[in-house]
C-alpha cells in the first residue's frame, strides 16, 4: 500500500516537470522566434 503511495507522489511529479518544461520550451520557442524576426 505504501509504495503505491509513493509512486503516485514520482508519477504527479513527473507530470508536473514535463508540464513545466512544455510550457518553457513554448516561451523560449517564442523568444527564439521573434530573436529571429528582430534581427532579419
Amino acid at each position: 500500500m505504501h509504495k503505491t503511495v509513493e509512486v503516485d507522489k514520482v508519477a504527479t511529479l513527473d507530470n508536473a516537470l514535463q508540464g513545466q518544461n512544455k510550457e518553457l520550451s513554448d516561451i523560449l520557442q517564442k523568444a527564439f522566434i521573434d530573436n529571429l524576426e528582430r534581427t532579419r
